[in-house]
Parts: structure tokens; C-alpha cells; sequence
């Protein structure tokens, strides 16, 4: 009776991870009209677009792509699959104030799109394989993910440079609204701690 009682309490378990693991979900039909004041839209975007453009400049691509491609196709039949061709010719059509990889990478991201191949075959043909910390061939490498002006801490940056910024500037415009400016620009102190733990030791510094 206890071994039944077992079985049942781990298929409860395996149910139930089953039930709330984020997993992706298939929606028929044209589905949401890219927007700004969409939160899902606004990530995809945000994520891809780099500082200083215009958000609304991909805003209304990706809204050319939906009017024009996605849900013709997707009203016709409510599971088709966008050509990885077509998707290409409707980027290349777009102007020069949008980032064609960003453009690809957010409507990759948010439409049925039939890429071809398995997810092994794109992979392989993106990873370099040969030499040290190659890393993607469309990025141009490993040295394309390397900071210019790269530092180990930012402390330094304010106590050798007071004029010194954070590159990204822009105000947090999140769907819980603008936050307002902080009153402190710069770190009260430098973040050094000093454990008077009798349990410090070189293998435990618990301070961290």
C-alpha cells in the first residue's frame, strides 16, 4: 500500500512540473498585431534593437510584415509557416534606418517562420569549430562580443573619471510606467567588507 502511495505522489509531482514549466505555445492564426504598447512585442523589440534607434521604426516594419505577409498567410491557413526566403526578400526591402539582423532576429522570434533544416543543421553551420573561442561566424566571431573599452569593476570608473556614464541613457520606459531619476549618481563607497564572522575563512568568506 506505501509503494502505491509512492507511485501516486510522483505522478502528481511529474504532472504538475509538466503543467507550469514555461514550454512554447502554438497560436493559430494571425495572432497579436506587433505594437509598442504591447509588453511581449516591446521586449522582443527592445532586446534586439541597439541603443539610439527608434523603436518605432521597427514598430512599423514589423507591422508592414503582419499587414502584408503574416496574416494574409495566416487567415488562409491558420498553421502556415512563413518561407524563410520570403521573410529574407520582405528585410532587404526595408530601409537603411533598420537594422536588417535585428529585424530578422525579432521576426524569428515572433512569427511562424519554416527556417529549413533542423535546429542542428543551423547551429552547425553557425559555430566555428576550429581554433580557440571562435564563436558564430555571422557575428564576426568572438572579438565582436568583446567590449572596445571594457573594465574589470565600474568603482574605478567613477572615482578616476567623475564625468563618466553608462553608455545606455535611456529612461526605463517599462509597462509599469517611467521610473523616476535616482537623487544618487555616484556609489557611496567602494564595497569593501570586512568580516568580523569568527566563521571567516579563506575557503568560506561568507561576505560575498
Amino acid at each position: 500500500m506505501r509503494v502505491v502511495w509512492i507511485l501516486l505522489a510522483l505522478c502528481l509531482l511529474v504532472f504538475i512540473l509538466g503543467v507550469t514549466r514555461e514550454h512554447y505555445v502554438e497560436i493559430d492564426g494571425p495572432g497579436t498585431r506587433p505594437s509598442l504598447q504591447d509588453a511581449a512585442w516591446r521586449s522582443k523589440i527592445e532586446a534586439q534593437v541597439s541603443i539610439g534607434a527608434s523603436d518605432e521604426d521597427y514598430e512599423q516594419a514589423l507591422q508592414s510584415f503582419y499587414d502584408t505577409v503574416y496574416k494574409p498567410a495566416r487567415t488562409e491557413n491558420a498553421t502556415a509557416t512563413i518561407p524563410a526566403a520570403r521573410v529574407e526578400q520582405f528585410i532587404q526591402s526595408q530601409p537603411e534606418t533598420v537594422s536588417k539582423e535585428s529585424l530578422r532576429q525579432i521576426i524569428l522570434s515572433g512569427f511562424a517562420v519554416d527556417r529549413g533544416g533542423s535546429a542542428a543543421e543551423r547551429e552547425a553551420k553557425q559555430i566555428v569549430t576550429t581554433g580557440a573561442l571562435k564563436g558564430f561566424q555571422s557575428q564576426g566571431g568572438s572579438e565582436a562580443i568583446e567590449p572596445k573599452d571594457g573594465v574589470d569593476e565600474t568603482w574605478p570608473q567613477y572615482a578616476n573619471r567623475p564625468s563618466y556614464r553608462p553608455s545606455d541613457s535611456r529612461k526605463g520606459e517599462l509597462s509599469e510606467g517611467v521610473y523616476k531619476p535616482v537623487s544618487q549618481t555616484t556609489p557611496l563607497r567602494e564595497g569593501s567588507f570586512k568580516s568580523a564572522s569568527t566563521s571567516w575563512t579563506n575557503v568560506s568568506f561568507y561576505n560575498v
